[in-house]
Parts: structure tokens; C-alpha cells; sequence
């Protein structure tokens, strides 16, 4: 059966309908034809009894080998109808290991070292890097066909590969609340999770850690939260942005100090030097390094003490007369802002 010449098989769908059910059609006429004419032939009355040589034996659906641990484990035993001399399964699976995975976009990868643990689904299989390459060759390929379409393995706890992580932290994600639903945009395609943290008044707290295909989770009220993006070598994002669902990511003000401030205490800014003398035009003089003031003496040597003052550390010197012409020279003055009790003297 065919065509004379090659066109598809689709051509007549209005007419024949599809190409699978035309054959099933054309079969189903051709048996009922059979049965019309000898009905033993299609409907014996004793059961088919197998050959003593055939027997049914279970196997590891991705090799076609023996099952072994990590097989039965992936759940890809498989049983069959085998010739007990030729084909049974003898030598034990080799295609598949234990392994821990991790799961990006659906699809499932070897976990790295430094994958964080929380990402991580222990007890799973990857396949042997020495069975992909006897069953590929070096023309290589996917290794993930070697895995059955129909195995709960090819989307869950099998990994085929190791996932080519581009060595850079991940992008940023999108934040957003709606009531108590807290949901955020996808990130860069290395991701293997999210974290997401409580950071109300300036805190920083963990929350939840949730796999690569939740993008939303439930919050308490009364929050602010930042989503954070990791990716399958440990990296991470920057936060994304503060979202809140009444709660305040400001940090507290500092308490405020009602203490009044206190002036600065100034040491006292007034010296006095008092020289004692009789003499004419005897002079007691404060010479301050800063601002000093000069003394003036009576002019009569009369036993009168010449008073000099002098401001802030000034050093002044009081001549002390004798009752003679001379100048006096006395030199008690004050020293360092501290009043100097004059020195008596007898009158002449």
C-alpha cells in the first residue's frame, strides 16, 4: 500500500481523516473481515500459551541492563517478554548514579558543590558520564533524550547534565503586594530559588526559602519584604525593591538627648602683681604674653605699692622702692592668672 508517487500523508484529511486513524479504520475492516469468514482464527477458544524459552524479567528503562540500586531508585524499572537464552538483562545498569539535583525551568541538573543545600533535592540520579558517552559517541548530543519521554525521571529527580552557569550573580527581580500575596518577577536563567527576607524597621530577616518555580508566597500583615535572587553556584542578586504590606522598612530614630549642652568653664583671666616701694616714678608692670595692662606707682615714695594688672596668664613685675630716687626693684607680679598677696614694708 502507498502512493505512486511521494506526498504526504495529510493530503486527504477532510476525506479519510487522519493518517493514524485510516490505518486503525483499514485494520479494524480487515480483522471483522476475518472473523466473518473463520471466527477461530481471530477468537480461539483456548489461550495463547508462550514459548517455554520466553519469560517476562524487569530491566532499567535507560539502558536496557539489569536494574541496579540508583535505577530503581529513579523509578525506571521496566518489565518485558524476554528469550531466557539470548536477551534477558544479566550485567547490572551502569547508566545512571546517585546524585543530588536541582531543578531550573523545569528541567533537572546535577547539583554543584557550592549549590545552597535549601535548593537541593537529595537522593536523586544523574547519568554516567561514561554511559552518555558510549551511548552518543563523538557525535555527542542531549543527554536528556537518553532519558524515557513517558519517565516520571525526565522531569523531576533525573539529571542528564551539568547546568553551563555563567559565573555572574543574578538579575535583580521585581517585587510587588497584593494584599497579602507577595509575588516577584523570574530572574536570570541559573536560578535555582528565592529567598525572601523581612526587613521592617531596618531588619533583615529571613523568611522562607522556596524553589526556582514559585514566584509568590503569603505574608503576614504589617510588613515590608525584599525578594532575593540564587542562582545554582550560590550567588546572589541585589535585593529587589522594599515592598510592604503596612510595615515600615525605615530604621528607628535615635532617642533624642535632653540634656542641655554645658558652656566650657574659663579659668579666671585676672592677675595682680603688687610691688612696694618709696621711690620716684617706680613702676610695677604686668608684661602679659597676651594683653597685659601696665602698673602705675605713686611717684613719692611714699610705701605705696604700685598695683599691676594683667589679663589671662600675664606675667607683671612690681618694683619695690626703698624710699631712694631709684627705681625699685622689686619683682613680685602675677603669675599665671593668680593674684600675689603684696609684700609689706615699713614706712620711713
Amino acid at each position: 500500500m502507498g502512493y505512486d508517487q511521494p506526498r504526504t500523508l495529510y493530503a486527504f484529511n477532510n476525506t479519510y481523516l487522519q493518517p493514524s486513524v485510516r490505518v486503525n479504520k483499514l485494520w479494524g475492516t480487515l480483522m471483522n473481515a476475518v472473523y466473518d469468514a473463520d471466527p477461530q482464527l481471530i477468537d480461539p477458544p483456548t489461550s495463547f500459551k508462550a514459548p517455554k524459552n520466553v519469560v517476562t524479567a524487569s530491566f532499567c528503562g535507560i539502558s536496557g541492563m539489569a536494574p541496579s540500586a540508583a535505577c530503581a531508585s529513579a523509578g525506571l524499572v521496566r518489565s518485558d517478554l524476554f528469550n531466557a537464552k539470548v536477551f534477558l538483562p544479566s550485567q547490572p545498569d551502569d547508566s545512571l548514579a546517585s546524585s543530588s539535583v536541582v531543578t531550573i525551568k523545569g528541567k533537572t541538573y546535577n547539583a554543584l558543590p557550592n549549590t545552597p543545600a535549601e535548593f537541593v533535592k537529595a537522593g536523586g540520579a544523574g547519568i554516567n558520564q561514561d554511559f552518555i558517552k558510549r551511548m552518543l559517541g563523538r557525535l555527542g548530543g542531549n543527554p536528556a533524550s537518553l532519558l524515557p519521554k513517558n519517565s516520571t525521571l525526565s522531569n523531576s529527580s533525573v539529571s542528564a547534565v551539568d547546568f553551563p552557569a555563567d559565573g555572574s550573580p543574578p538579575a535583580a527581580v521585581s517585587a510587588s503586594v497584593n494584599g497579602s500575596t507577595l509575588s516577584w518577577s523570574e530572574s536570570s536563567n541559573d536560578v535555582v530559588g528565592y529567598r525572601i527576607y523581612n526587613v521592617t524597621n531596618g531588619g533583615n530577616t529571613l523568611v522562607t526559602s522556596v524553589l526556582e518555580s514559585t514566584q509568590s508566597i503569603t505574608v503576614a500583615s504589617g510588613q515590608a519584604y525584599v525578594v532575593v535572587a540564587v542562582d545554582i553556584t550560590g550567588l546572589t542578586s541585589p535585593h529587589s525593591n522594599v515592598v510592604s504590606t503596612g510595615g515600615s522598612e525605615n530604621e528607628p530614630d535615635p532617642e533624642e538627648n535632653d540634656q542641655e549642652p554645658i558652656p566650657p568653664t574659663t579659668p579666671p583671666t585676672n592677675g595682680n602683681g603688687n610691688g612696694n616701694g618709696s621711690g620716684s616714678n617706680g613702676n610695677g608692670s604686668n608684661n602679659g604674653d597676651g594683653s597685659g595692662n601696665n602698673g602705675n606707682g605713686s611717684n613719692n615714695g611714699d610705701g605705696s605699692g604700685n598695683n599691676g594688672n594683667g589679663s589671662n596668664n600675664g606675667n607683671g613685675s612690681g618694683s619695690n622702692g626703698d624710699g631712694s630716687d631709684n627705681p625699685g626693684d622689686g619683682t613680685n607680679g602675677g603669675d599665671n592668672g593668680n593674684t600675689t598677696t603684696p609684700t609689706e614694708t615699713s614706712r620711713r
